[in-house]
């Protein structure tokens, strides 16, 4: 282990042997002996009083010094996030694996938000590339449960949930669907739908990461429980094409030709067959760029509904 990966009982015991000091001078006037041991042990948290004694001692400043590791230990963290997101929305799937496996035992991704990622990458493996709903729905409930004791917990209350959390319930209340406990499913999905209706009306929303979030996921949000509930909010379509328009305006691609393709399917079943067309036809286009034919045909078999599928193929033959 590196100082890099220090506690701050790791730190002061590093810089004490650096400097030659032996735990019986260094801890006189401040604590015991034993008590200076189980700190160097990290099997007790030093008091604000007894760093400072340690670092007069040492001629160091150890809070400085241990927020410097804590910064460069935070931001290795976040480029292993990074790597992790671009994995999940390049749909590299083989990749992604190898990060988890790499990831998962370091001891920063064993709690919070990094945790969380973990999770919700291996329910995304689980159920888009090995078709696997309820190991899915078991990583996302994983990755709640790390701060919360379950999913009835979140209801009611007034909690601001990260993005990582938002993207894991959804996907519980997809895989849910998927396993046919559509009830369950239709609970979730309209909880997420309130809650991103009443935080979206926030200012802080409209900063353009956090709007493109949002806008987007009650999109799929919508959509999904329109697809797998039959329950059609009245809403969705305004809510789909302000979805598709953002995501053009920040340049996200990853989503909006399944977005496009989802439109396609809501417009066949309104019967709207020309506009669905052009919706249909600009997804398809759009995936041809990030997906192989294969890929592209797989997709639209999950996103297309069964009963829209054969008329808005023959809608598309026809010129």
């Amino acid at each position: 282990m590196g100082i890099e990966d220090a506690q701050i009982g790791e730190l002061i015991r590093y810089i004490r042997t650096n400097q030659h000091i032996s735990q019986a001078a260094l801890c006189d006037g401040i604590c015991s002996r034993d008590y200076l041991m189980d700190i160097e042990a990290n099997k007790k948290t030093p008091s604000l009083y007894i760093i400072n004694g340690l670092s007069e001692k040492m001629g160091v400043n150890l809070l400085s010094e241990y927020n410097a590791i804590l910064k460069h230990r935070n931001l290795e963290t976040h480029a292993k996030i990074e790597k992790i997101n671009d994995c999940l929305a390049e749909r590299k799937f083989p990749v992604l694996k190898e990060l988890i496996s790499e990831y998962e035992n370091l001891p920063e991704f064993k709690e919070g938000e990094p945790y969380q990622i973990i999770m919700y990458s291996k329910a995304v493996i689980a159920s888009t590339f090995e078709q696997k709903w309820k190991e899915s729905i078991n990583y996302s409930l994983a990755g709640i449960k790390c701060r919360y004791p379950s999913m009835e917990a979140l209801k009611g209350k007034n909690i601001i949930f990260s993005n990582v959390e938002l993207n894991l319930m959804l996907h519980i209340a997809v895989n849910l669907a998927r396993s046919k406990d559509l009830d369950e499913a239709d609970s979730i999905f309209s909880f997420i739908y309130e809650y991103l209706n009443r935080f979206l009306s926030n200012t802080h929303y409209y900063i353009e990461k956090n709007y493109n979030f949002t806008i987007k996921l009650l999109g799929l949000t919508a959509y999904n429980q329109y697809l797998f509930t039959q329950r059609n909010n009245p809403s969705f379509l305004h809510i789909l094409n302000e979805t598709i328009e953002n995501l053009i305006r920040f340049k996200s691609s990853a989503k909006l030709f399944e977005l496009l393709l989802c439109k396609a399917d809501l417009l066949t079943s309104m019967n709207k067959l020309t506009e669905a067309r052009l919706s249909y036809m600009q997804g398809h286009s759009l995936g041809l760029l990030y997906l192989s034919e294969e890929e592209l045909d797989k997709l639209e078999s999950t996103v297309i509904s069964p009963q829209n599928a054969g008329t808005i193929r023959k809608n598309i033959s026809v010129t």
